[in-house]
């Protein structure tokens, strides 16, 4: 198949025929670098248009090339068919590939799957310009970065809703390019309407009294040239070291006596005197007498061995003979102990050989009051989505009182609105201000260093590939991976329920002492009292709410069997899962039951089954995934929010009647909640 084809009766393709397959045309290649998942099918579809049309296939696609009955027109179109359809499986998230057929014809597979997959155009159209009407210039995000949001929005939009035009030919009134100039003019004033007014209100209003109004990329320019501009004129932050040195007078006859106090002790084995020690003690290389002033060796006995050691040899020369050893290791061989070194000489080869990195020394200094230093870092992506949809968590964490945050994220680009959202919280309830901010050297948290120096906020980042300058927010992502492993395995969840286990441990450990806070917790460092732990339940278990949707029905369920799948922000219940309903909801009036987990009797049940109905030859080793629940939207903040006993949910042996919220899929982006607040 890969190569020139050619037939029986040695029919040879033209390079330049759709029939044609090069010799990288194989079945196993990966035509595309997007993979198709449920909510990608437009960028999917374009990729692979362009793709197969660079290749000359589309043609099979859109069934334009037809099947022939001549044997060697249908043995190349099957061929090429064939090669098609795995291109697209290929191109195909493996958790979907079940859900979609293996037809004999490509363009039925490309048709299946844009049944399946595509959006209607209206739903569309509208999400699209919700997220236009929604896009801003946000604090430190800069103009670049905001002109390519509106771009990809505007060419999304251009492709369900493209401009009018005349299609008959022959008009002449100019239609086309009047809606074409209306387009960009309408485009032109979202694109003034999301900058920040602040930084670009003067220049906006310059624009807009020109009649005509400009083309929009020329006010993207100008508006470019602004921001440059800024940039340069401001300020340079200078960095001071200061550095004191203490005065100190020398004592010098204290050491002198000292020194002399201590070789008074000392004896040398080798001359059998005191004052001194072996080491010290000059080498005997033969036995001799005293005449007339004189030392004179005897003739009959043989000097010891020793080395001579002439003038042009170096401590250098030294050095490199042996092999590049310190200059201390050198000094230990007798022989060439009285050479000088110079210290200021440099040896390239042992730099290069031998240098480590310096070691990281723990540091377990705090900050003196709250939020005067941050420490924030992202984790992911995982490669299974929560119920929620989220693939990151960012993690913020206060110095001072070790308090932790977790925000779930769908996308890195979400990071900046977050922890803007952080820092109205903190000036909201705490009437504090950030002053230092920490974190590795991501590229999510350097775009907001504009807001940063405008605010007066210090921001470090560690150095490239050393995230240990980061190390206090990674000792606590650590932290609370551990404790969310420990609630999985403890209820034997499904991996899609990653997010709850994290903002359940997040919540958790906000209420555990710790000895680096003197066995206080971070929720009475951060708020001066003590955390509650009356509506501590055990995660995962069985947990029967109150059924409020009765409808009148006398012989409707009194009660929803869920599980329990931690606390909800800003609301006085318990966040449950539906095992029926196969969603998330908050009720107060609750019975638990502590010592159940119904996922791990649900797991046990399904091995059971296949123990006794599938023969050993046949058993898969792939663990059984829980129920599907990417509909549903759970909470995505965790904080140490302040806890009220008194307001607390009623205990559960409690009936008395209450509502229960249901926690409704999002049309859009992912739901932002507020840290846990007083209930």
């Amino acid at each position: 198949m890969a190569g020139d084809i050619e037939t029986s009766n040695t029919q040879k393709l033209d390079p330049l025929s759709s029939y044609y397959l090069g010799s990288h045309d194989v079945p196993g290649e990966k035509v595309s670098n997007i993979v198709l998942h449920r909510d990608n099918y437009d960028s999917w579809q374009k990729s692979m248009t362009f793709s197969l049309k660079a290749r000359r296939k589309f043609g099979f696609i859109d069934g334009t090339i037809k099947k022939l009955t001549d044997a060697f027109e249908l043995g190349n179109w099957v061929v090429v068919n064939c090669t098609l359809i795995q291109w697209i499986r290929n191109m195909i998230n493996p958790t979907l590939l079940d859900n979609i057929s293996y037809p004999d014809d490509a363009s039925v597979l490309w048709s299946e799957i844009k049944a399946q997959y595509a959006v209607v155009d209206g739903t569309m159209i509208h999400s699209l310009k919700t997220h236009l009407n929604n896009c801003k210039q946000n604090k430190g995000m800069d103009v670049t970065t905001y002109y390519g949001k509106l771009k990809t929005l505007w060419d999304s939009i251009g492709k369900h809703e493209p401009p009018f035009a005349c299609r008959c030919g022959k008009c002449e009134c100019g239609i086309g390019p009047a809606a074409i100039k209306r387009q960009d003019n309408e485009r032109l004033h979202q694109f003034f309407m999301g900058l920040d007014h602040t930084l670009y209100g003067n220049i906006r209003s310059s624009q807009f009294q020109l009649d005509p109004l400009p083309a929009r990329s020329r006010a993207y320019n100008l508006v470019l040239q602004e921001e440059h501009l800024r940039i340069e004129t401001q300020p340079t932050v200078l960095e001071v070291a200061i550095f004191a040195t203490p005065h100190a007078t020398t004592d010098w006859r204290a050491i002198r006596d000292k020194e002399r106090n201590e070789k008074r002790g000392l004896f040398c084995s080798s001359c059998e005197t005191r004052g001194h020690d072996a080491p010290s003690s000059r080498k005997t290389i033969g036995a001799g007498e005293l005449r007339d002033g004189l030392f004179w060796i005897h003739a009959g006995e043989k000097p010891l061995a020793v080395h001579t050691v002439s003038g042009r040899e170096t401590f250098d020369l030294w050095h490199r003979r042996l092999g590049h050893p310190s200059h201390k290791v050198v000094r230990t061989i007798p022989s060439f102990s009285s050479l000088i070194s110079n210290k200021d000489t440099v040896c390239d080869a042992s730099h290069l050989a031998k240098q480590h990195r310096d070691s990281f020394v723990l540091n377990n200094k705090r900050a003196s009051d709250l939020f005067d230093l941050i420490h924030c870092d992202l984790w992911g992506p995982y490669r299974t989505a929560s119920s929620c949809g989220a693939k990151y968590f960012l993690t913020i964490v206060d110095d001072y009182s070790r308090a932790i945050w977790v925000y779930l994220l769908l996308d890195k680009t979400e990071v900046s609105d977050m922890f803007m959202s952080f820092i109205h919280m903190v000036q909201t309830q705490f009437s504090k201000s950030l002053k230092n901010v920490r974190s590795d050297n991501g590229t999510e948290f350097n775009s907001m260093t504009g807001y940063f120096f405008q605010n007066g906020i210090k921001f470090e980042t560690s150095c490239v590939g050393t995230p240990q300058q980061n190390g206090r927010v990674e000792r606590k992502h650590r932290h609370i991976l551990n404790v969310a492993r420990a609630l999985r395995f403890q209820a034997n969840l499904p991996n899609s329920f990653w997010g709850e286990c994290i903002l359940s441990s997040a919540y958790l450990i906000n209420r555990t002492p710790s000895q680096l806070l003197n066995n206080l917790t971070p929720y009475k460092c951060l708020y001066g009292i003590a955390p509650s732990y009356d509506n501590l339940r055990v995660f995962g278990c069985l947990a029967y709410a109150h059924n409020q949707n009765t409808h009148g029905d006398k012989f409707e369920k009194r009660s929803r069997k869920s599980i329990f799948v931690g606390y909800p922000n800003s609301k006085k219940g318990w966040k449950l899962y539906d095992l029926e309903t196969e969603s998330f909801y908050v009720s107060r009036d609750v019975i638990f039951h502590e010592n159940t987990f119904p996922f791990a009797a649900i797991n046990d049940s399904v091995t059971k089954t296949v123990m006794d109905s599938t023969p050993d030859s046949s058993l898969s080793d792939e663990p059984f995934n829980g129920f599907d629940i990417s509909g549903a939207n759970p909470e995505t903040v965790a904080g140490p929010g302040p806890d009220d006993s008194a307001s607390a949910p009623s205990p559960a042996t409690s009936s008395a009647a209450g509502t229960d919220t249901t926690v409704a899929a999002p049309s859009n982006a992912t739901t932002v909640g507020l840290c846990v607040l007083r209930q």
